[in-house]
């Protein structure tokens, strides 16, 4: 098991990386990856930063998608809470509640840890998903950064069980891929779930491998009060891990035209991935507000949120 690097995560918490100013985001990273053997790693126009780690010069690589900008933009730092398994933010100088950038610097966490310890694998960080995905749209057009992977893992979505298997209105994954992992999905319990949006969606318009969104551990995301949980980031990070050293082959997936419309936050019923029957009528930014713990609307009283505020 990969232990989570906590003061890793604390750092990446600290940079302020709005959408459209990703820059710290990136130094950050770029100086992570100099301590790395075997990295080499390209800039696009708008900031995308496409990272390769080869050491055993693999035929394909696994790859990993996450993206450096976040929804707040802060006007004065952050401090870092920490207490038990649970992660927030409040303001240096009213010490008041806010957003942590946990989405998706949650997924940046995991993906700079498995930098260091895979030995072959391709990464990609995006820029300006909060601002309607610019940077995967941009990055679609690196076909030779994309044409020799197996898969894509991206880990930025909220709670700790949804492997997200449609999004941005396309099935993005196959049977087989799912198939192939599904007794690691058993061990970390995790279930396909339906997707609104996020960068993965726009890669699989023109990239034909299996791709899955990851639930790591982040809640209440675009808000004052969002927060994580440890252990589920920790979970997440095993379960990547453990489908990359399963899943050696390509996944081949061609993502069909969009069939419907997934405006909402909605999980499966059942073990069919392609049950379509059950919506759920709240939306996104709805769910968002809805506390993890005791399921009320915008809860003011849950003692799980207690312990953070």
């Amino acid at each position: 098991m990969l232990k989570l690097d906590s003061q890793l995560l604390e750092e990446l918490c600290l940079i302020n990386s709005p959408s459209g100013f990703e820059f710290p985001m990136i130094t950050y990273i770029i100086n992570y990856c100099y301590r790395i053997e075997g990295i080499t790693y390209e800039i696009d126009k708008v900031g995308n930063l496409f990272i390769t780690k080869n050491t055993t010069s693999p035929k394909t690589y696994p790859c990993l998608v996450s993206h450096m900008d976040e929804f707040h933009r802060l006007s004065t730092p952050r401090k870092i809470m920490f207490k038990d398994n649970l992660i927030w933010a409040v303001t240096k100088d009213t010490e008041k509640t806010c957003g942590l950038g946990a989405d998706d610097k949650f997924g940046i966490c995991i993906i700079l840890q498995l930098l260091k310890v895979l030995p072959d694998v391709k990464v990609c960080f995006t820029v300006q998903e909060e601002s309607g995905g610019e940077g995967a749209i941009e990055a679609q057009q690196n076909s030779e950064f994309f044409n020799n992977i197996r898969f894509i893992i991206e880990p930025d979505r909220r709670g700790n069980s949804d492997i997200i298997v449609e999004t941005n209105s396309l099935k993005i994954t196959s049977n087989e891929f799912l198939e192939d992992i599904s007794d690691l999905l058993q061990t970390y319990k995790y279930k396909p779930a339906v997707g609104t949006f996020t960068d993965v969606g726009i890669l699989k318009e023109t990239i034909n491998v299996s791709a899955i969104n990851l639930s790591c551990g982040y809640y209440k995301e675009h808000t004052t009060r969002e927060y994580g949980r440890l252990n589920e980031l920790a979970k997440c990070l095993n379960l990547i891990y453990s489908i990359v050293n399963k899943a050696t082959k390509t996944y081949v997936h061609s993502s069909p035209n969009k069939l419907y419309h997934s405006w909402y936050y909605n999980v499966y019923e059942d073990d069919s991935i392609y049950n379509l029957n059950n919506y759920s009528t709240i939306s996104y930014e709805e769910a968002s507000h809805i506390c993890h713990n005791c399921t009320q609307y915008d809860c003011n009283n849950c003692k799980i949120w207690e312990i953070a505020r």
